[in-house]
């Protein structure tokens, strides 16, 4: 029946009990209308434009449902050991590992969490201290200086990995527009289903400084997985 097999240009059905993401996927789909990035293929954009307001429905159910399975999932990443790419003199410690904690200390406030040098495709990682089931990222960007501040971290990647020798790219945002973070706007990223990795590391695309407010990495212990996981490779 339709009921176990419906696709969201079909339009609204309360009764549906299993949706069909036919083509591109939720975060994907929220990527295009969001303008985020560019769909190669002619026939789905045209379907997802033109039925935009259906679309946007089922990822909000999707949203909340994907929210509430992963409720009791903590910030894994909090006080744990981060490095950077370089310092700078508008570093706040002289050190890229004394500078990356800044990130990972839990306060929330607009201001800057740590800070590079300008470089080619600079970036800040943690390590978890072992692997874990990451089910989402929220990045907080700085928010304390003119709008051309924050808006030097839009252009970026997030990577996820077993080691710091093999990473995967698991997001890319490739907007001119700036993020928020602490006035309620983080960049969320939330994979479809969970994934695996002990690493995440967080690049920027441009020659640029990167300096973000904070990076909360939520997920759980890989014991405690009970359904289908992702592997970056």
């Amino acid at each position: 029946p339709d009921i176990y097999n419906w696709k969201p240009y079909w339009g609204i059905n309360s009764c549906a009990e299993i949706v069909h993401w036919h083509g591109p996927k939720p975060e994907t789909i929220r990527r295009l209308l969001e303008n985020e990035i560019q769909e190669t293929h002619a026939g789905w954009m045209h379907l997802i434009k033109e039925n935009e307001d259906y679309y946007r429905v089922y990822l909000n159910k999707y949203k909340l449902i994907m929210n509430n399975y992963y409720r009791n999932d903590k910030n894994i990443s909090l006080n744990k050991f981060a490095t950077q790419s370089s310092v700078s003199q508008w570093s706040g410690r002289s050190t890229p590992e004394a500078d990356a904690s800044g990130a990972v200390d839990g306060i929330i406030d607009g201001l800057q969490g740590f800070h590079t040098d300008i470089e080619e495709f600079p970036w800040w990682m943690v390590d978890l201290g072992g692997n874990y089931i990451i089910s989402g990222i929220c990045i907080y960007n700085r928010l304390d200086l003119a709008p051309a501040i924050p808006q030097r971290s839009s252009r970026l990647v997030i990577e996820i990995g077993p080691n710091i020798e093999l990473f995967t790219e698991v997001y890319r945002r490739e907007s001119d527009e700036s993020f928020g973070g602490a006035d309620g706007n983080p960049l969320v990223w939330m994979p479809s289903q969970p994934v695996m990795g002990r690493y995440v590391r967080i690049r920027l695309l441009t020659r640029n400084y990167l300096h973000l407010d904070q990076v909360e990495v939520f997920g759980k212990p890989v014991e405690e997985l009970n359904h289908p996981l992702i592997f970056p490779a």
